[in-house]
């Protein structure tokens, strides 16, 4: 009964871009999803499918029940603490037929390597009736730890055969860290490591406007569309001073760093130092300075550590 999730990473259009930048584009949003599909970005996950139940009755071996089982999965990571988040499930029966199938009782799970969550009591599955569960999740460690999580549904019947539980929906990898320059407080975080996120960047903010300008430019004119989604390889952050500082020097000289905009980022693996594909342009200090000190809080916010990839959407 297990449904893989469609790619993470679809690509996104000029259209989606802007329509996500008329808010604030940069600002984590839960995912949500339709039936029979599933979604993901760098903090929520959901799933929904229906499936089809049989029950067998323990003693005459007879089918006394069929139904459908509609599962609804929703998971909110907290990337400021890792010791409390939330994973949902809500179940409901619709098509029963049979007197097994009108008695129905449900549970739900979760299984890590390394992680706790709060325990679940089984709950009587009227019909057409919506039931939620929801688990409080931990991973008590202090350490970088990424755990696969499945989440399974257990159903029973009085007199059916035992119903083993099924795992619904993919199988995530989640990412808990304490990692210092990330999150001085002890709480850390967790992300849904392999969804690179996208940073939006527009052309016509009052602040970060030239910056998003010389990415356009330097995504259309370089050999490689570097960052931009569909187009061109992903960035990778680094946290290496000592790399951001060659980077710099590579792509910009002497200049005042602040004055010298350079793209691929300097905070990147495909910074100028390693990396001769790379554009530079004078820009004025102020917005240059502010949109470095705004990725920086962005890179932080979605616990982007060394070598972490991630795309960047400049928007009108």
């Amino acid at each position: 009964m297990t449904v893989g999730a469609p790619a993470a990473d679809t690509p996104l259009t000029m259209e989606d871009a802007d329509a996500a930048a008329a808010a604030d584009p940069n600002a984590p949003k839960p995912v949500s999803c339709r039936e029979r599909s599933a979604k993901l970005n760098r903090t929520s996950h959901c799933y929904r499918n229906a499936f089809p139940i049989e029950l067998t009755n323990d003693a005459t071996g007879k089918v006394e029940g069929r139904a459908r089982i509609h599962v609804h999965v929703k998971v909110k990571l907290d990337p400021r603490n890792r010791y409390k988040w939330q994973h949902s499930v809500t179940l409901k029966i619709t098509d029963p037929w049979g007197p097994m199938a009108l008695a129905i009782q449900g549970n739900v799970g979760l299984r890590c390597r390394a992680c706790t969550s709060s325990r679940q009591w089984p709950q009587p599955l009227p019909p057409k009736i919506s039931k939620t569960f929801t688990m409080t999740v931990s991973s008590p460690h202090d350490v970088t730890i990424e755990d696969n999580m499945l989440t399974f549904v257990a159903l029973t019947a009085p007199n059916a055969s035992n119903v083993p539980s099924h795992s619904v929906g993919p199988e995530l990898n989640v990412r808990c860290d304490n990692t210092p320059y990330v999150s001085p407080q002890p709480k850390g975080g967790c992300v849904y490591k392999d969804f690179k996120p996208t940073y939006f960047v527009s052309r016509s903010h009052s602040v970060y406007g030239p910056v998003a300008k010389h990415i356009t430019e330097a995504q259309r004119r370089l050999n490689q569309a570097w960052g931009l989604q569909g187009r061109g390889p992903a960035l990778q952050v680094t946290r290496d001073g000592t790399l951001n500082d060659l980077n710099r020097r590579a792509a910009c000289g002497r200049s005042p760093a602040a004055s010298c905009d350079e793209y691929p980022f300097a905070s990147t693996y495909q910074g100028a130092h390693r990396n001769k594909d790379f554009s530079t342009k004078t820009i004025p200090l102020t917005p240059n300075t502010n949109e470095g000190n705004y990725r920086q809080r962005w890179y932080n916010r979605n616990r982007l550590l060394e070598s972490d990839a991630f795309w960047v959407q400049p928007t009108r």
